[in-house]
């Protein structure tokens, strides 16, 4: 979702930004099965590793957090449009 790459290595990766631990994460657990974004592992990767975000500090903190929730709700659009989930 966020790159469009379609190579194969394209899963569930689960949100990991500032509000995760409202959403279910603790000590190893992840948040809600149902925050993820289809991501490659490129962008996976780059998430999981805070290489993502504009700015500094805190800044890129919140940036990236933004884009991870924005993929979140693409991956719900194209599931539900692709009949993947049903409302």
């Amino acid at each position: 979702m966020n790159c469009g790459r379609r190579d194969g290595t394209v899963v569930a990766a689960h949100y990991q930004g500032l509000r995760s631990p409202q959403y279910g994460k603790g000590k190893s657990q992840k948040p809600h099965d149902i925050l993820v974004a289809d991501l490659c592992q490129k962008c996976h990767t780059a998430f999981d590793s805070y290489e993502i975000g504009e700015g500094t500090g805190l800044q890129k903190k919140i940036d990236a957090s933004e884009q991870f929730q924005h993929l979140i709700l693409k991956t719900l659009i194209r599931r539900i449009t692709e009949g993947i989930i049903e409302l």
